[in-house]
């Protein structure tokens, strides 16, 4: 499937997930995987959308014991609440490592 993105409005292009950049036309492909690797819940967004910001939307629903992702202290609280361990080492970036 092609998608043109030329004369579609901005809503109508975020809702594809397609945005235009130097680099062309880009997507983040986000997915909670199950214990094999395999895909079971994906999610496009656009290309500038944040990595940490739909780890949320992922892990809904999911009775997990252990969750593994990106580093960010939003998302770590949110698999606390959850009930499940996360399982994610710290960004070498950060000022106060997490244990």
């Amino acid at each position: 499937m092609r998608v043109h993105q030329h004369g579609a409005g901005k809503k109508e292009r975020d809702m594809l997930a397609f945005r235009r950049n130097r680099g062309g036309l880009t997507t983040k492909i986000h997915a909670a995987v199950d214990t094999l690797g395999n895909p079971e819940r994906p999610l496009l967004t656009v290309g500038y959308t944040s990595k940490y910001s739909r780890g949320d939307v992922l892990i809904d629903a999911y009775n997990a014991d252990y969750i593994v992702a990106y580093d960010s202290n939003n998302f770590v609280e949110i698999i606390e609440i959850s009930g499940a361990a996360a399982v994610i080492p710290p960004r070498s970036n950060r000022n106060e490592p997490r244990e």
